[in-house]
């Protein structure tokens, strides 16, 4: 049996700590507000959440699980997330939110992952993502992003202190002998 106490306007289920959320009582909301706090969006907690436009997200959040907002449609962009500190992003955790438009990765995000595991499609069946920016710190492996379904991207770039990653003319390279592999680099996405 899950504890949980409601917050928002009875919108929001959170643990209760207050610290995760756990699910919504409306998937017809348009926008939420997370409270201050807050550090954990739960797997499965914003699933189906159609109609959600926007999100204000504060600076405390540092774990997103997976499926968090599998099939959001209305967001557009995963640009917001930017000034975090979040550490663990799930599998899938943005898949086919297909009214995303860009997708900028917070300079201080390193991996992907869920719990230790093998992290994949993160942001899967995001068709209509036009700009992808990878920042200094991201080591995630190619897959874990999803990228064989960024089919609508026209500009890729990295941050030029990334190791594993960089991009020229908007184009995505990877460096397999950094991250243990053969020593060569290889082409990722081209938009």
């Amino acid at each position: 049996k899950a504890i949980f106490n409601v917050a928002m306007d009875n919108i929001l289920k959170l643990s209760e700590d207050g610290k995760t959320i756990i699910g919504v009582n409306d998937e017809k909301i348009t926008h939420i507000t997370i409270p201050d706090g807050v550090t954990t969006i739960r797997e499965w907690a914003f699933l189906g959440c159609k109609a959600l436009q926007s999100i204000d997200i504060p600076n405390s959040i540092t774990t997103i699980g997976i499926y968090a907002f599998y099939g959001c449609s209305s967001l557009t962009s995963f640009d917001k997330f930017t000034e975090f500190t979040i550490h663990e992003i799930g599998s899938y955790a943005f898949a086919n939110c297909t009214g995303f438009d860009k997708i900028v990765l917070p300079d201080n995000l390193d991996w992907f992952k869920d719990h230790d595991l093998t992290t994949e499609n993160v942001f899967m069946g995001c068709t209509n993502v036009k700009y992808l920016y990878l920042g200094p710190k991201f080591q995630s492996r190619p897959e874990s992003i999803g990228l064989q379904t960024l089919d609508g991207l026209e500009r890729i770039d990295v941050a030029p202190e990334n190791k594993l990653y960089f991009s020229h003319d908007g184009v995505l390279y990877y460096n397999y002998s950094d991250y243990g592999g053969s020593n060569f680099i290889g082409l990722l996405k081209y938009p």
